[in-house]
């Protein structure tokens, strides 16, 4: 019961991968103490091991089950549920960080080094002495047993090197779900620690009794043997400087050495007093666990630990103080450095600084979140992925000219049938009276194919209508070549009259080739100049002015069922007042927004677990919200339940009447609820075995 416990609070608040490497841990001890008792033991000896075990890691399980049992629901659908080969390779313990053993930091500075918490594998010089120890001073069930740790840990941190090797562990379950195989080596350090305790015990019982003398006397000649080779490396450094063809290594390489090899003198001499007998056995004991702790504490072996404040490192600059100050719920996408201080210290931006960044996502990555992340490779030809996951910020590295060097606009290309919308409102005051397009068609010649463009009034809308025939109710304007050396580059104007006021241009594409359109005048002013989105703050900040809110509505929806074509469905459409669904929802045929706007919807409330709006709208409408969705999400309009669709690959959506109304989304987890009953009933089943094993006592 009490391992049981120990292996939930493992589960519950330590690392996924430390937790599996715990339970092999736990697997390996059944199974070496059953191999020990196997011979001339009965069936029920046998069986008792793994049972009692089995109920262990059940017990374990069972009341860490609140949160397994959301995890694992969740992770289905995460990008390392079916992880990739080069995904598991990622972070294995290379071969020359072996030398870390001896040598702690023997990379630091170096383009070898990595983290020290993972790579570092140095469990103490003293301690591989005594492990030697308990190799062969004790063989018993035990000293095989953190034996198998040891090397079992190795051989995972290092697997990955081995040809195959990966694609076997894909298919093992949880071992192929965690990348990073250096971690392994914690159970090399649990192994030698073990093996260094049973060490130090028998070779204290082997000089009292006088028992093992061979053993014992072998033990020292390894030992002197191993000293003499540290010894040897050591003067070889000090006449000759370190070797070329070990390079690089730190440049304080030859004091780390030396401090290795005064380490490994003290504890040879200290055990082999002890063994003259001019040492008497508890003050022997007391030196070597006095050498390994000052082993432990030496300022090298903290160096993994900042000797500063936490707040030197973490100082605010003006750009976070920037994304602080700004109110409302934008996020912010970091390419860059968002402190300034380099990589190190951006991991963990979002959590120190409660800033929302969408590269630095704290929730469980799902595929769909992979995909649409991928995608946003560039800031200026996908910048509308950017919009609809509502990014106002974006941080780039100080050398990256992406921005910096943008045009004026990017030239929008519409395909046969394709059409864009723009926003005027906020752009553009008072009327229009002449419009006018530069479009490079990309296929056929223009003597043969005049560029025809068709302008309608609309309400408040101007229809753009390029190689439409003019009607009735449209203004026909005429098409010239721009010059002889743009052949394919054709200016199209028309006149309205009188002046039409406007807050949307659509411009449509009915030629049956693309087109390219360069140029978009209403009277002098460039409507793309006007609609230049990036606005540099700071040295590597940009703020984005188009960022959609995070919550908005939309008149119109597009069904996709494919999900691979919905990023580039995306691209092509204004996604202001279009959103792609997979399914149709039972509102499309009566969407009517009227006039949407970003004060349409109005955050009421925001958790992690809970997200209430208050809306409103003159027609029925469809309402998306930019944050990821997953099937244990419930959408309430007015305490009614209404279903939620995945809008724009990731986020949600849900179908509103007209009027104003408040909508709820709920996290709902009935795996967590699952688990309250799974662990109270292991808790429960734990507390009567102890019961009624102290009622048969008694």
């Amino acid at each position: 019961i009490a391992a049981g416990g120990l292996l939930a609070l493992v589960v519950l608040g330590g690392h996924p991968q430390v937790a599996f490497y715990a339970g092999v841990a736990l697997g390996l001890s059944s199974l070496t103490v059953l191999q020990s008792r196997w011979r001339g033991a009965d069936w029920w000896t046998r069986l008792r091991i793994p049972a009692t075990t089995a109920v262990v890691v059940l017990l374990g399980l069972g009341l860490a089950a609140p949160q397994l049992l959301p995890t694992l629901g969740m992770a289905r659908s995460a990008s390392r549920w079916t992880p990739s080969a080069e995904f598991l390779a990622i972070d294995t313990l290379p071969l020359e960080q072996l030398l870390t053993l001896l040598v702690p930091f023997a990379y630091f500075a170096t383009d070898r080094f990595q983290s020290a918490d993972e790579f570092v594998i140095y469990v103490g010089t003293g301690t591989l002495l005594l492990a030697a120890a308990g190799v062969v001073l004790r063989r018993d069930v035990w000293s095989r047993y953190f034996a198998l740790l040891a090397i079992v840990g190795l051989a995972l941190a290092l697997g990955p090197l081995i040809p195959g090797y990966l694609e076997v562990v894909r298919r093992v379950p949880l071992l192929g779900a965690f990348r990073a195989s250096a971690r392994a080596t914690l159970l090399t350090a649990l192994g030698a620690a073990g093996l260094a305790a049973l060490g130090l015990d028998a070779w204290r019982r082997a000089l009292q009794s006088g028992d093992a003398r061979r053993r014992v006397t072998a033990l020292c000649w390894g030992w002197r043997a191993a000293l003499g080779l540290a010894l040897a490396g050591y003067i070889a450094i000090r006449l000759a400087g370190v070797p070329a063809w070990s390079e690089p290594l730190a440049t304080r390489f030859p004091e780390l050495y030396a401090r290795f090899v005064g380490l490994f003198v003290a504890q040879v001499a200290v055990l082999e007093l002890g063994r003259a007998g001019w040492l008497r056995p508890r003050p022997a004991q007391l030196l070597t666990i006095g050498l390994l702790l000052v082993d432990l504490v030496h300022p090298h072996r903290a160096a993994m630990w900042s000797h500063s404040s936490p707040a030197i490192a973490w100082t605010r600059n003006d750009i976070v103080r920037e994304l602080q100050a700004e109110p409302g719920r934008q996020r912010v996408r970091s390419e860059g450095w968002l402190h300034r201080r380099g990589r190190d210290f951006e991991a963990n931006a979002g959590l120190v600084d409660r800033l929302e960044i969408l590269s630095h996502d704290t929730q469980l990555a799902t595929d769909r979140y992979d995909d649409f992340s991928q995608a946003l490779t560039d800031p200026v030809r996908h910048a509308p992925l950017l919009d609809l996951a509502n990014v106002r910020y974006l941080v780039l590295n100080e050398h990256d000219s992406r921005l910096r060097n943008q045009p004026k606009h990017r030239p929008p290309r519409l395909l046969p049938g394709d059409e864009r919308r723009y926003d005027l409102r906020g752009l553009l005051d008072g009327t229009i009276g002449r419009l006018t397009v530069v479009a490079e068609p990309e296929a056929g010649p223009i003597s043969e194919d005049p560029l025809r463009l068709t302008l309608s009034p609309t309400g408040e809308r101007l229809d753009l209508c390029l190689g439409c025939a003019s009607t009735g109710a449209g203004t026909a304007g005429h098409a010239t070549r721009v010059a002889a050396d743009e052949d394919r580059a054709v200016l199209a104007s028309a006149t309205l009259t009188p002046r039409q006021s406007a807050r949307e241009v659509r411009v449509r594409n009915r030629l049956p080739y693309p087109i390219a359109v360069r140029q978009l005048r209403l009277d002098e002013v460039d409507l793309y100049a006007l609609g230049r989105r990036y606005h540099q703050l700071g040295p590597n900040l940009w703020e984005n002015g188009e960022a959609l809110p995070r919550a908005f509505l939309v008149e119109e929806l597009l069904v996709v069922p494919e999900v691979e074509r919905i990023l580039p469905t995306l691209l092509r459409i204004d996604p202001r007042r279009t959103a792609v669904v997979e399914t149709t929802p039972a509102c499309q045929p009566s969407l009517r927004v009227g006039d949407p706007s970003a004060e349409d919807v109005a955050l009421v409330d925001y958790s992690p677990t809970l997200v209430r709006l208050r809306l409103r709208s003159e027609g029925p409408a469809f309402l998306i919200l930019a944050d990821a969705h997953g099937k244990e999400w419930r959408a309430r309009v007015d305490g009614r339940r209404a279903p939620i669709y995945n809008a724009n690959l990731l986020f949600r959506g849900v179908c509103v009447p007209g009027g104003e109304h408040e909508v709820e989304f709920r996290y709902e987890p009935y795996a967590f609820r699952r688990g309250v009953v799974i662990a109270l009933v292991a808790g429960l089943g734990a507390m009567a075995t102890l019961v009624v094993g102290r009622w048969r006592r008694r």
